[in-house]
């Protein structure tokens, strides 16, 4: 699955897991692509689609820290595979609900400590699933 509704994401069978043991991860990186699908995009897909990329980032090109979830599993040889999903949430009412109607749960220092605060299930604990940045 790519992203976790903010909304239904305790209901969601493949969340609710990692929802249960605390498995909150935060995702770093220096933005994220969203397609903008509308009559004036610049590109047109080989289904007549017409569609734009846009690369979302910080005013400060900065660092960004999207909040998510991470699951640690066995794959058939018996590695541990770690996977990471990233929560959404509604973007109406910021400045960008005219590209999507989802976005990512961006963190700031303030938030990304209320989401990795205790909790009466314990202590989330912060692995490093994946660091990457975008090539230029």
């Amino acid at each position: 699955m790519f992203n976790a509704r903010g909304e239904t994401i305790v209901d969601r069978p493949a969340f609710r897991g990692p929802v249960k043991a605390g498995k909150r991860c935060v995702v770093i990186t220096d933005g994220f692509y969203e397609w903008y699908r509308g009559k004036d995009s610049k590109y047109t897909s080989p289904t007549g689609e017409t569609s734009q990329p846009y690369h979302v980032s910080l005013p400060d090109d900065g660092l960004m820290k999207m909040a998510g979830l991470y699951d640690v599993r066995k794959n058939e040889e018996g590695s541990e595979v770690f996977t990471y999903t990233i929560i959404t949430v509604a973007s109406r009412g910021t400045n960008l609900s005219w590209l999507h109607d989802r976005m990512p749960v961006i963190l700031n220092d303030e938030t990304q400590e209320v989401f990795s605060a205790r909790t009466t299930a314990g202590t989330w604990v912060f692995h490093r699933v994946c660091f990457f940045r975008f090539p230029n």
